[in-house]
């Protein structure tokens, strides 16, 4: 396996956060935190349990 799909699926399984602001995005965006994740199932429950704690989803 090269290294394209390896990279190409790391960043999918991140989401990029803006604690100040409490937004998270699962796109990258500018001054926001990459934060990788294993899976999706753990991207996914970190997304939600931040929306529980009050952060919106950009």
């Amino acid at each position: 396996m090269n290294e394209e799909p390896l990279e190409h699926f790391k960043e999918l399984c991140a989401v990029w956060i803006d604690h100040l602001n409490q937004i998270i995005s699962f796109h990258p965006a500018d001054r926001f935190e990459q934060l990788p994740f294993a899976t999706h199932e753990a991207q996914m429950h970190f997304a939600l349990e931040k929306c529980k704690d009050g952060y919106k989803v950009q």
